[in-house]
């Protein structure tokens, strides 16, 4: 992005911040904001895409979201403690961000508050692999249309695989060709390869399936996500 363009995007989030501040709501108060930049960005898609990410995590709902934690008695402080250690490395991690930055184009503050933060506060809320306890976590995060979500959770993904988690399951909505457009991304921006019909280096042992919902769901259908899982194929 060039830097007179970049400039104008940040113009185009504080006007947004404004209108929100006036009570229109974040959607509203983008395509507002957008139909009045079309004449001065290339990209009228890539500057509401900006925008929905921006102002997501500028909210207040997602500053209440994240101090929300009832992991009581167990270690919230567990994945900033490995990433301090000696020997971490954030393989995964590193080579994520800085395929937002070079690729992606995805500007260091984006970047850190919109991914870096929230996953970190992630990791710490989930199981340690680790720890030698079997432990169950649930949790959810949310976000508006086009705020990062995908990119948001594929970061979270690398942190776990440089946390030491061995298999990931995605539920990828409910029709396979979202799927395979979700498995297509994964494989880019976590393995660096396409995993169909690929077999897996068994030093690594990473399996990340991703599979419909609907699949998922149907109880006939399990056994193949079990196989995905005692295979060296990705599914």
């Amino acid at each position: 992005m060039e830097q007179n363009e970049l400039r104008t995007y940040e113009a185009a989030f504080t006007l947004c911040l404004g209108e929100k501040e006036k009570g229109l709501e974040p959607v509203e108060a983008i395509n507002k904001i957008v139909d009045m930049m079309v004449p001065l960005v290339s990209n009228s898609e890539d500057l509401r895409e900006y925008l929905y990410r921006e102002v997501s995590f500028s909210s207040n709902d997602i500053a209440s979201m994240l101090s929300a934690d009832n992991r009581k008695g167990k270690d919230k402080e567990w994945w900033n403690s490995l990433r301090q250690t000696s020997g971490f490395k954030g393989t995964y991690w590193n080579r994520y961000k800085a395929y937002l930055s070079g690729t992606k184009k995805w500007s260091q503050k984006t970047i850190e508050k919109s991914i870096n933060e929230p996953t970190d506060f992630v990791m710490n809320c989930i199981s340690n692999p680790n720890s030698g306890v079997p432990e169950k976590s649930y949790g959810a995060v949310f976000g508006y249309v086009q705020s990062g979500k995908t990119a948001n959770y594929i970061g979270l993904i690398n942190k776990a695989v440089d946390a030491g988690y061995r298999i990931i399951i995605v539920l990828a909505g409910m029709h396979n060709n979202l799927r395979s457009q979700t498995q297509m991304r994964i494989d880019e921006e976590v393995l660096g390869f396409e995993t169909y019909n690929v077999p897996l280096v068994k030093t690594q042992m990473k399996k990340i399936i991703v599979t419909a919902k609907t699949l998922y769901s149907h109880p006939k259908n399990v056994s193949k996500i079990y196989a995905a899982l005692h295979t060296d194929l990705a599914w």
